[in-house]
């Protein structure tokens, strides 16, 4: 009787513990964006588009301890991508194709011949992961069965996403419009600049280097200072725990639904929710692994309409989710937190509303 009334108190203590250290990986993702703008004036983007280069993730290692990775990565294969935000590099090299040295496979070429090892460092980075989830090493795979489709890109995956806002109406009357235009990739992988000005969420897509003025938005030089988060750092998300439901942990899928364990190192046109969700006043937060839980067995895409679209975000943590807020702050959001009212104004850097901060 006494370990009956004593286990779930043990449990409880255990679970607090977990979601601390949770709270504590986001925090530090907050001090390396600081601590990126304080060295380099500028906010890093979210994803580089279309071919399949590190992500926000991975751009960001030197500021959050991971330095040599980074630079393993660079000596490697991905340097086209690592540039020191200013530069291009248009040569090709040996993780290119033989085909196009701007393709998905560039990535898959540079992660497959890394050795077990180093592939499970780039897999056991700490702050990636939420131990209420996770921990150890964690890498994505494969279970698409287009066998020529370059777009997968398995490889180490995180708990956590960069939060993305996307104005997809004509009016942004409600703090969304256009409910109707809520497909999922398309809002996020943008190649010409006029679609880039409906990005409205903190961290957008890099533009393009001043040498390739006809390309598409194709590069990691970055796109805003800090100030372009108009409603002020304590009124922004940025970074959020992302959804996986029950059976698709560490599986990498392409349909619209089903993209939530994909590579976070790195996004490509298609395979972006690996560290991108997205904020919009039709979805809502998970409520915990059992939501939202896909057919695995399913070879179409899902309607965009859906609030499971990419997975969105939510936590294993019962009952909250936790987001990363500008000013560093990590907040606890019920899970019947309003997306109208509150998530979206938060995860616009212009929506010139106040919300109340739990």
């Amino acid at each position: 009787m006494l370990i009956a009334l004593l286990l779930p108190a043990v449990q409880a203590a255990r679970e607090a513990a977990r979601r601390m250290q949770c709270s504590n990986h986001l925090k530090q993702f907050g001090i390396a964006v600081h601590t990126h703008v304080s060295a380099k004036t500028d906010l890093l983007p979210m994803l580089v588009v279309h071919t399949a280069r590190p992500s926000f993730f991975g751009l960001l290692m030197p500021y959050y301890e991971q330095t040599a990775l980074y630079d393993k990565m660079y000596a490697n294969g991905q340097e086209r991508a690592l540039q020191d935000l200013a530069t291009w590099n248009t040569g090709r090299n040996d993780w290119d194709s033989p085909t196009d040295p701007n393709d998905f496979q560039r990535y898959r070429n540079w992660w497959d011949k890394l050795s077990a090892a180093e592939q499970d460092e780039y897999s056991s980075i700490p702050i990636w992961k939420c131990p209420t989830r996770r921990a150890k090493v964690q890498k994505s795979t494969s279970v698409d069965t287009a066998a020529n489709d370059n777009s997968l890109t398995i490889g180490p995956v995180s708990d956590f996403a960069c939060v993305s806002y996307f104005n997809d109406g004509p009016t942004n009357t409600g703090g969304d419009a256009g409910v109707a235009g809520t497909g999922w990739v398309a809002l996020h992988t943008m190649d010409n600049e006029g679609q880039v000005r409906n990005q409205w969420g903190p961290l957008r897509v890099g533009r393009r280097p001043r040498d390739q003025p006809n390309g598409g938005v194709d590069s990691v030089v970055p796109r805003d200072k800090i100030s372009y988060w108009s409603d002020g750092t304590s009124n922004q998300i940025v970074v959020g725990e992302k959804h996986i439901p029950q059976g698709m942990m560490n599986v990498c899928r392409v349909l619209w639904y089903q993209q939530g364990e994909c590579s976070a190192l790195t996004f490509t046109g298609r395979a972006v929710a690996g560290g991108v969700r997205r904020m919009h006043i039709t979805h809502r937060l998970a409520t915990g692994p059992k939501d939202f839980v896909p057919n695995s067995s399913a070879t179409d895409d899902q309607s965009p309409n859906e609030p499971y679209t990419g997975y969105g975000f939510g936590s294993y943590h019962p009952g909250v989710c936790q987001f990363l807020i500008g000013d560093g702050a990590v907040k606890s959001f019920s899970d019947t937190t309003s997306m109208q009212n509150v998530l979206v104004p938060l995860a616009n850097v212009s929506s010139g509303k106040s919300v109340a901060m739990p």
